[in-house]
Order: structure tokens, then C-alpha cells, then sequence
């Protein structure tokens, strides 16, 4: 459905495991951060999904024109596991120019969020809208709706009864999504392929999701956190919460009797794989409130599976 296409999105192109989409130029891809943390890299739109970082400050995508870092530490719904909590962008797409969005609270919510270019808060009201003074970026902070958002991810961080507000970036080639959770966030990185070449926790985006797992990222280096200073000293540091692990089982066999049966309730599904991991993640978080977006996560990896049985 994509072959001989120009400027595609490589995200809406039917996935396949016995044929080659041909491609000109640079496509377009999209990188997707959310929960404990679930990645799905630029060339696994569908999973397997990558999650095994703990709280620090990690690449995102390292390139030569464009660096996008991850900040990741516990929050109320992940004591045990590090979630997104921030994320920091500079290089010739910004003209040397630094962004820096972090969670810093006490409030909950957007209202608990800071945003910094090169240091001056911007998008310090809902809503308002920023650009800067070289045209390199442009930004916005506004409240949306559903149909605005990718379903998964605001299904992982949105809750009932709750205002939904996105802060909006876009620059040269590099599109940014960030849905303000109570004290987190759910990312999209929607960007063109780097000429040169590029890396990260999102993958290498060469259209070859096999070597995409953690893995293979650690040993190409990118699973490592950042050595300071990072593209976040500009900006305020990690909060003491976000840095310190104060509860949950990391393993299944440290959870209480009574949250395992609270699990088991909670993570009702019809595949058994996708229910274990679901309540593996409430035993590990100390609580079922994680319980929808692990099994919403779990279901799009067995869709995206399923679709690529039928285009076989």
C-alpha cells in the first residue's frame, strides 16, 4: 500500500512479514512513549513494545540534526517502574536552541507542568500558543478531545472526570505531542527519518523492526542513560519523588494474596499472556489503577499480530 510513495507515514503502512516496501526520500515515523514506560520505536508501530528503563534521563532519538531526550521517574500510578516525565530537545533543528518539558508539580495535571526554551518559561496559561523568535519553533498548549490523540495513549494516562490538555511542538521536520497526565505524560514523535543516520530508545528508523528490540538498543548504546549535563540541566532537576522507588513487588511472587485476587479482577482479558502481564504491572505499580492501559497496550500488540497473519 506504500510502495512508490513520496513523504509517507511509515506508522500507516500495512505491516507484513513476507515483502519489501519500497520508499523515496526521507519517510515520515512515529515514536509513542507511554506507562511503565511501553515504547513503540519509530519501525515497531505495533510492537513488541520496549520497557526496561529505570528513572534518568535517556535518548529519545540522538542524531546529528535532532536530539530528543526522555526524562523517566516513579509516579503515583508507577512507584515500582520509571514513567515519561519529561522530555528535552535541541540541535540544528532548533538552531542550537534548547526545549524542556518536565513534570515538577505540586500541582496534578498540566497545571503541575514546566516548560523552558533556553530557560524562560513558556506556556505558562491554557491556553496559549509560543513561537520563537528565529521561527524555529512553534508551540502550543491547548485542551482537546479523543479524536485529537493517539487512543492508546490516552487511554494510559487520561482518567475519568479529568481535563485533557496537549502541548504541541513542531519544528523542522519533528512533530511533538505530549498529553499531560496527573504527574506524567504520554509522548508522540512524529518525525522524518534523519538523513545522516539516528538512534535511541525510539530505534534507528531503518524500516527494520528486527533490530529494534532492548537488546539490540543497549548494544548499539543508546539504553543508557545520559551522562550529565543533559539537555534537562538547563531546566529544573528531577523531583526527590520521581528519583526514589517507595513501593510495589518487582516480581510476581512479592505480591500480597489480596492484590493478586484485586489484579486478577482488574485485568479481565480473553488472551492469557496479555492478563498475566497486566497483573504482573499491578503487583509492580501497588495498585490496579495501571490495570486499563496494560491490558489496552497488551490488545495492540495482538492486533497489530493478527494484522500481519491477514496480509500473509
Amino acid at each position: 500500500a506504500c510502495k512508490g510513495q513520496r513523504d509517507i507515514h511509515t506508522s500507516k503502512c500495512k505491516p507484513a512479514t513476507d515483502r519489501t516496501t519500497e520508499i523515496f526520500g526521507s519517510p515520515w515515523g512515529k515514536c509513542m512513549s507511554f506507562g511503565d514506560p511501553h515504547i513503540f520505536t519509530f519501525d515497531r508501530q505495533g510492537g513488541p513494545f520496549i520497557s526496561a528503563m529505570d528513572a534518568g534521563e535517556f535518548y529519545l532519538v540522538k542524531s546529528d540534526y535532532v536530539e530528543i531526550q526522555g526524562r523517566f521517574g516513579y509516579s503515583k500510578d508507577y512507584p515500582a517502574y520509571a514513567a515519561q516525565v519529561g522530555l528535552a530537545v535541541s540541535g540544528k533543528v532548533l538552531n542550537g536552541h534548547t526545549l524542556h518539558l518536565s513534570y515538577q508539580g505540586p500541582q496534578t495535571g498540566y497545571q503541575g507542568f514546566k516548560v523552558l526554551y533556553d530557560g524562560q518559561e513558556i506556556l505558562g496559561q491554557l491556553p496559549s500558543q509560543y513561537n520563537s523568535a528565529d521561527g524555529a519553533l512553534s508551540g502550543k498548549l491547548s485542551e482537546i478531545q479523543r479524536s485529537e490523540f493517539h487512543t492508546v495513549n490516552w487511554d494510559t494516562v487520561v482518567k475519568d472526570g479529568m481535563k485533557v490538555v496537549q502541548f504541541y511542538f513542531t519544528m523542522s521536520g519533528v512533530n511533538l505531542y505530549i498529553l499531560a497526565g496527573e504527574d506524567r505524560s504520554s509522548v508522540v514523535i512524529e518525525m522524518q527519518k534523519v538523513a545522516g543516520g539516528q538512534d535511541g530508545l525510539c530505534g534507528n528508523f531503518n524500516c527494520d523492526k528486527g533490530d529494534d528490540s532492548y537488546s539490540a538498543i543497549e548494544s548499539r548504546g543508546m539504553a543508557a542513560a545520559v551522562p550529565a549535563p543533559t539537555l534537562f540541566s538547563q531546566g529544573p532537576a528531577a523531583t526527590e519523588h520521581q528519583m526514589r522507588m517507595n513501593k510495589g513487588a518487582r516480581h510476581l511472587k512479592d505480591c500480597t494474596q489480596e492484590l493478586k485476587e484485586k489484579a486478577a479482577a482488574a485485568c479481565q482479558s480473553p488472551e492469557e499472556e496479555i492478563e498475566a502481564a497486566c497483573i504482573f504491572d499491578v503487583c509492580a505499580a501497588g495498585s490496579t489503577e495501571v490495570a486499563k492501559e496494560e491490558v489496552t497496550a497488551g490488545a495492540l500488540d495482538k492486533a497489530v499480530a493478527a494484522d500481519v497473519d491477514a496480509h500473509n
